[in-house]
């Protein structure tokens, strides 16, 4: 599949092999840069992380097992799919064939990353093709390598939390009939305000201003939420 990946591509897969496990060089000091400079960088690095994620997830499983993984992989697709497509709910048992251990939510963060979950969960009539069932299996094999630089229950309660942001923003955006949270982009907290454990969609916020005021700026959001229903 890598190979595949790289004939579209029009690169060399030795090259791009090279290439993907090099990591971006600054063209200079990162303690010698301006605040324009590293943001450049670090915007640099993330585009490369996005616009190289299939290729990094058909690497490594090219890699691991020198090519045993990717053709266990290819077997076990074959033995589950109907009509080269297997759907989301199969995931679990064919990733468990191939010897895999995974948790709930190590299978909502894989599936996200393929669009098959939907707030908390699985979208499980969601269909894969056998090149998708390969990336899935490679980002699993890269969850897995991350463990050995954070452990497995770090990752876990910060991708829970994530998962809990992201869905109180759509709820609230949705309850209102409007999108201000995508705004402050997915899963992204507005660093001006800290939510109460209040219930429901219109939360009091801490917003640095007197009580009255604070009760005032409420009032109008509701009365604006009411206008839009």
């Amino acid at each position: 599949e890598f190979e595949r990946l790289c004939a579209t591509r029009g690169v060399d897969p030795q090259e791009w092999r090279n290439t993907l496990s090099t990591p971006l060089i600054a063209k200079k000091a990162l303690l010698d840069m301006n605040e324009d400079e590293l943001l450049q960088h670090y915007v640099a690095v993330e585009e490369r992380a996005l616009d190289t994620k299939e290729d990094r997830a058909l690497l490594v499983l090219e890699r691991t097992g020198d090519g045993r993984l990717e053709q266990q992989a290819a077997r076990v697709f074959e033995r589950f799919a109907d009509n080269g497509r297997i759907s989301a709910d199969q995931v679990p048992a064919m990733l468990e064939t191939l010897r895999f251990m995974i948790s709930n939510t190590e299978l909502h963060y894989l599936l996200n990353k393929f669009d098959a979950t939907d707030g908390f969960d699985m979208v499980p009539e969601k269909e894969f093709a056998c090149r998708e069932w390969c990336l899935i299996v490679g980002e699993t094999q890269m969850l897995k390598d991350t463990y050995k630089y954070i452990s497995r229950d770090a990752f876990e309660t910060i991708y829970e939390t994530q998962v809990e942001q992201r869905k109180a923003e759509n709820d609230a955006a949705d309850a209102c009939g409007m999108m201000w949270p995508r705004a402050l982009g997915v899963g992204k907290a507005n660093p001006a305000v800290h939510a109460s454990e209040q219930q429901g969609p219109l939360k009091p916020y801490v917003w640095g201003v007197h009580e009255q005021v604070q009760n005032e700026l409420l009032r109008q959001m509701r009365a604006g939420c009411d206008k839009a229903d």
